[in-house]
């Protein structure tokens, strides 16, 4: 993870992809799918709307396991530009050592961008430690002993690439 302002910390990850902006977006904005891309690390993502696919306004949950820790992520979609981007905001709420829930801002963006040879599916995370002495204690047991950075890494790269695969297969 790189740092950010502040106590933040912003990771991005990118993959290429044969397939068309408009085919990521359909794929990727779909509740059920982008359950299916989280590599059984994904426990479940619900878009509170009737369409049931990302769209501005749309707020949604998302559980999920990073590394050793169960995460619960409640978000809204504040910006979408359909086939090329949508951004996200909420606040994840971690469970430590199975008794100890932490809550911490997050937010991201995922971008299509259209290449030659299809398109470019990013996404980029951002997690805000508080700018407290907690928050600075919380970051460093988060990032440099549980490795918060390599979690998000790795479960970001099994998402990429079972995103890619299931693109493969359509």
């Amino acid at each position: 993870m790189e740092e950010g302002a502040g106590h933040s910390l912003a990771q991005t990850m990118s993959i290429d992809l044969h397939a068309s902006q408009e085919q990521v977006w359909n794929f990727v904005t779909q509740e059920d799918n982008w359950t299916a891309i989280g590599g059984g690390e994904n426990f479940g993502l619900t878009l509170m709307n009737k369409s049931k696919r990302v769209e501005t306004g749309t707020k949604f949950v998302q559980k999920e396991m990073v590394g050793s820790s169960f995460s619960v992520v409640h978000g809204t979609f504040i910006y979408t530009e359909r086939p090329k981007v949508a951004v996200w905001r909420g606040y994840a709420t971690y469970k430590l050592f199975d008794i100890i829930t932490i809550t911490l801002q997050e937010g991201g963006t995922y971008s299509i961008e259209k290449t030659k040879t299809g398109s470019t599916f990013s996404h980029t995370i951002y997690v805000d430690f508080p700018d407290t002495i907690f928050g600075k204690l919380l970051r460093w047991y988060m990032c440099d002993i549980m490795r918060l950075d390599i979690a998000l890494k790795n479960h970001n790269i099994l998402e990429m690439e079972t995103l890619k695969e299931k693109l493969n297969e359509k």
